[in-house]
């Protein structure tokens, strides 16, 4: 074996080795970590100014564009060289002044490892937001007066940033965390706006923070949020489990104005500004008498087709969407809303400049006074649309906040009327064929009960269509109406109007002397009409009525409190049907999935196993809502010699509800969770609209 030269300085006692270089990936790891500090602990970037911004190694690769591995821990230093060192021109070698690079490997080592992002300021110059000089009197003031504010909170501040820019606005601050290019004119491309769904606006204007979107990398979700306090680790985490996240990054301040004008986005995203239709399919059957109007007055209303034809546009599209209710609401950005499935979806926006001609249109068309904008006013439109005939609108206006009004349209179509029949309103054979029976009463009272919206004018208008079917040229039928909603040949209908001292009170008793079979009374609100319409009901007529309950039984309740005596309900009143109108599943997307602990509750454990849950996924048939159609809820309760004992000897309704299951009662909600069953609704529905019973 031989030995080798002590000049080699290896293998001999007290010798110092030779330096070692660093390899390549020691050195861009360190070239890596100096160039994004720099670019994190940036103060002229808004964004990037806090250290607790990008901390993880996701914000890291996202930033880079790259895997980037941290070593376990970090390198130790190359010995220094010994001064003892025989080879004095390595030493020369490695000093700055004696290195020679190669010019190409100058230029290489020089440029940064990822692209520098531009500044706030840049972008929004750049886009149109502000000018060059505006820009450097916010830095300024920056300086002077808000070094502990961003740039952009300052900009919205001084106001520099016009209304119609700030999606721009928060859309720059959002893509100085993006590496690609952007449209930065898109609004809500960097906002989720489906997430600001979860509350209300007053929820986030008391908790200080306002959800942005949910950027996955990697497997890992994170949360980015406009939040008041960044530093508040309880409410991060809040989120996260809100949100279902693993991580929340605060990325701005939250600030009201700013929010209020990101819902005002929001609502321009979702839906497109209205543009007349260029077709005539709307005709005015009832046209007023323009000439009693002020010229002056009428303005755009009356000479503007556009006008016109947009709100053509506005009740066409409602109808053919099959919407209940159409709002036209004034507002920052006045909006068009439908009321479909008893929900209000979006149906577009208007422009600040039409929404008075738009109103004066409407009023025109309802026989309004145009220049009354200080009171509600209630009116009528008539309309033959294009392959839907003949059409009733209940209209009503009302002054809201900032000098607007809100116009609200109440489609009564009475097509759709005539074709619904008692068998199609979905009641079990059992409980149609009982009230058939007792509809054919010659004298007492049936009442139709449940909160505004639950389909009581359907189930009262089909009651009497079937009598009219039935017995109609034997019998003499009466209405006493506010308003008459639907038009039906054959009922003697009657509208009350207060303003002529015409109040339900007034019809019954004229009513009482033109010999009616059969009476409606359109609801029953105070004493007086609850008073009249027992008395009617005692004598040998039959009576349909409505009122507000939340229970067939509690009814009996609000009766007697109303001041009726126990003895004249319980002689009187023959049934009563409670009722509501849940969505149904939207059958094109139905899918089985499992309800929460808290909503199986509803459902006996030993019950649970007969079920298939079912929901809508969503898809383009049900606008992505899950459900399409409403299923009704009911609970029927018809009187019997028991129930009347009990009503005389002023029972509780624990005693009254116990005795009416005895006799085969259903509560609403044990209706409801039948239709879970049958796979027609969810449970969410049911608990939404249906409350326990249970004593």
């Amino acid at each position: 074996m031989s030995e080798k030269s002590p000049k080699d300085g290896i293998g001999k006692p007290g010798a110092v080795p030779p330096p070692l270089r660093p390899n390549k990936r020691q050195d861009a790891t360190k070239s890596l970590l100096s160039t994004l500090a720099s670019e994190v602990f940036d103060a002229s970037n808004p964004v990037l100014s806090s250290p607790d911004s990008l901390t993880d190694l996701d914000g890291l690769t996202m930033l880079t564009g790259g895997e980037a591995v941290l070593p376990p821990s970090p390198p130790e230093p190359p010995p220094l060289p010994s001064l003892e060192d025989d080879e004095p021109e390595k030493m020369e070698a490695i000093t700055p002044e004696t290195r020679k690079i190669a010019p190409e490997k100058a230029d290489r080592k020089k440029k940064p490892l990822f692209k520098k992002k531009p500044q706030l300021g840049e972008i929004l110059i750049s886009h149109g937001v502000i000018s060059k000089d505006q820009l450097d009197y916010a830095l300024a003031y920056q300086k002077e007066h808000a070094r502990d504010k961003m740039l952009g909170e300052v900009l919205m501040s001084l106001q520099l940033v016009k209304d119609e820019s700030y999606p721009i606005l928060i859309n720059a601050v959002m893509a100085q965390l993006q590496s690609d290019s952007i449209n930065l004119n898109e609004a809500g491309q960097f906002i989720d706006f489906t997430l600001s769904e979860k509350f209300q606006l007053a929820h986030y204007e008391k908790e200080l923070f306002f959800p942005l979107r949910i950027v996955e990398h990697r497997g890992m979700r994170t949360l980015d949020v406009f939040i008041d306090d960044e530093a508040d680790l309880f409410k991060l985490d809040e989120l996260a489990a809100i949100f279902s996240v693993a991580k929340v990054r605060p990325v701005g301040k939250f600030d009201k104005a700013l929010l209020k004008k990101m819902i005002n986005s929001m609502e321009r995203t979702k839906a497109q500004e209205i543009q007349p239709d260029q077709s005539d399919r709307i005709t005015v059957l009832a046209n007023p008498d323009e000439d009693t109007v002020d010229q002056e007055a009428l303005g755009r209303a009356r000479d503007d087709n556009y006008i016109s034809r947009m709100a053509n546009k506005i009740i066409f599209d409602g109808v053919k969407m099959g919407a209940s209710d159409i709002h036209i609401e004034w507002g920052e950005i006045p909006r068009v809303r439908y009321r479909i499935d008893g929900l209000l979806q979006e149906g577009g926006w208007i422009s600040t400049e039409d929404f008075p001609a738009l109103v004066s249109r409407m009023k025109i068309m309802a026989d309004l006074d145009i220049t009354e904008r200080r009171v509600p006013q209630d009116g009528n439109i008539r309309l033959g649309i294009e392959g839907m005939g003949v059409i009733d609108f209940r209209v009503n206006t009302l002054p809201v906040g900032g000098g607007g009004e809100k116009i609200v349209l109440r489609i009564l179509d009475g097509g759709k009327l005539r074709d619904l029949s008692l068998d199609m309103i979905g009641w079990p054979e059992d409980m149609l064929e009982s009230y058939i029976e007792v509809v054919n009463s010659t004298q007492g009272m049936v009442l139709i009960t449940g909160p505004t919206g639950s389909g009581k004018s359907t189930t009262l208008y089909s009651s009497l269509l079937y009598l009219l079917d039935t017995r109609g040229k034997e019998l003499n039928i009466s209405t006493a109406e506010d308003p008459i909603e639907y038009r039906v040949e054959g009922l003697n209908q009657s509208q009350m109007n207060e303003k002529a001292g015409l109040t339900f009170p007034k019809i019954l008793k004229a009513m009482l002397r033109q010999d009616p079979d059969i009476i409606l009374v359109g609801e029953i609100r105070d004493l007086e009409t609850g008073g009249l319409a027992v008395k009617a009901a005692q004598t040998g007529h039959f009576v349909l009525s409505t009122l507000h309950t939340n229970t067939a039984i509690s009814t009996i309740s609000r009766l007697v409190y109303m001041g009726i005596e126990d003895f004249l309900v319980a002689d009187t009143v023959l049934a009563i049907m409670n009722q509501r109108l849940g969505r149904r599943i939207c059958k094109n997307c139905a899918e089985e999935y499992e309800p929460s602990e808290k909503l199986l509750r509803m459902i006996p454990p030993k019950e649970r196993d007969a079920f298939t849950f079912i929901q809508g996924a969503g898809c383009q048939t049900c606008n992505y809502k899950g459900y399409k159609g409403r299923v009704g809820y009911y609970e029927y309760l018809r009187m019997n010699l028991a129930l009347r004992r009990l009503i005389l000897n002023k029972a509780s309704e624990e005693e009254i509800l116990l005795q009416a299951r005895e006799d085969g009662f259903l509560t609403m909600r044990e209706f409801g969770i039948e239709k879970v069953r049958q796979g027609v609704t969810t449970l969410e529905e049911v608990g939404h609209h249906t409350i326990d019973q249970s004593f």
